[in-house]
């Protein structure tokens, strides 16, 4: 993510970070309509998630679904 949007976002409001195993990810996205997990793989999606953790992490509140 942008910095300028993350910025943005700290400033205007509150960053809530919904948490989710990969398996749920997965069985949720199955149907397709989320392009960047669409026709990836498990390991896939946990790389996309390890790279985009330090984003992630930057929040006021962390909710695990």
């Amino acid at each position: 993510m942008d910095a300028e949007n993350r910025k943005a976002l700290r400033q205007n409001g509150v960053i809530v970070n919904l948490c989710a195993p990969v398996d749920v990810i997965l069985e949720r996205t199955a149907n397709g309509g989320r392009p960047l997990l669409d026709n990836q793989t498990k390991a896939q999606v946990e790389a996309r998630l390890k790279e985009r953790e330090p984003y992630y992490a930057d929040n006021d509140f962390s909710v695990d679904i």
